[in-house]
């Protein structure tokens, strides 16, 4: 692949990543009420991060109703103008970006538990970082090297991808043992099943001592595919092997417990593919 061409997959593979993370950002937006914040006791706001220095009066405006009612369309409005690059783009997706952040921000205030979200964030913040919007743009800016391009795919593939080894190795470092030889994944499947209203497999796992097995066996192949995360990054025959595992089990997590990170399970193959893209011809990573 010659030089030229390589550099335009790369900015294509970046752009596509915007239009796919700011697009995700968009539905969310439409689908959460955001104003309900809004609406919860002041009792149960807990400020983190960079809130804890806004003085109180601001709190109170931020924490107000209609101020949430009012920001909710102008986020929506301001992912829609990232997710087609339109000018003045920096602005905007910095702008995109900072609000997309005081909303997470004052949703894990409130104590909602927002790993996806996160997970989203950080990749946000990789598509803002790097020249995202040189390609499937209305207007046609100069293009970069490739390696910034590929810098900013594998910057955005690494905070989608590292979060499953992190919990994996966590996992590993602190109950493998009882990972493999204890109750602990079938128990914590039962609970979340029966907490979530899916009682029957709650009631087929608790009758059927080989359910509860098969499920401790998932636990420990599922925890090593995650540590492994990573190496579909840079080895192709992994690759696709790895991102249907992570998507396969985000929706059977849905299906047994009502537990869906969609937010992540999209992001996976979306970077993969971004990562593809940037691939010479020959090939720039080699199985």
């Amino acid at each position: 692949m010659s030089s030229g061409a390589r550099i335009q997959r790369g900015a294509v593979a970046l752009a596509a990543l915007r239009i796919w993370v700011f697009g995700l950002w968009t539905v969310k937006l439409f689908a959460t009420p955001v104003g309900e914040i809004g609406l919860l006791p002041r009792a149960m706001f807990e400020p983190i991060g960079l809130l804890r220095l806004f003085p109180g009066s601001l709190m109170d405006v931020v924490l107000a109703q209609t101020f949430l009612d009012v920001a909710r369309p102008i986020l929506i409005g301001l992912c829609v103008a990232v997710a087609l690059a339109l000018p003045p783009y920096r602005v905007l997706s910095v702008t995109a970006a900072l609000g997309l952040t005081l909303w997470q921000t004052l949703s894990r205030s409130v104590g909602v538990v927002n790993h996806p979200e996160v997970t989203l964030l950080l990749a946000t913040y990789a598509i803002v970082i790097f020249p995202a919007a040189d390609r499937l743009a209305p207007l046609r800016r100069r293009l970069y090297d490739a390696s910034t391009y590929d810098a900013g795919v594998l910057v955005a593939a690494l905070v989608v991808l590292l979060p499953y080894t992190a919990s994996a190795g966590y996992r590993m470092a602190h109950h493998a043992w009882a990972t493999l030889h204890s109750q602990i994944a079938p128990d914590l499947l039962l609970r979340q099943g029966f907490g979530n209203g899916v009682a029957w497999f709650a009631e087929v796992a608790l009758t059927h001592p080989l359910v509860a097995a098969f499920i401790n066996l998932g636990a420990v192949v599922t925890t090593l595919i995650e540590f492994a995360a990573p190496l579909a990054i840079v080895h192709r025959r992994l690759r696709w092997p790895i991102a249907t595992f992570m998507v396969t089990f985000h929706v059977l997590m849905y299906l047994l417990i009502r537990v869906m990170f969609w937010e992540t399970a999209l992001l996976v193959p979306a970077v993969l593919l971004a990562v593809q893209m940037t691939e010479c011809s020959e090939g720039t990573t080699q199985s």
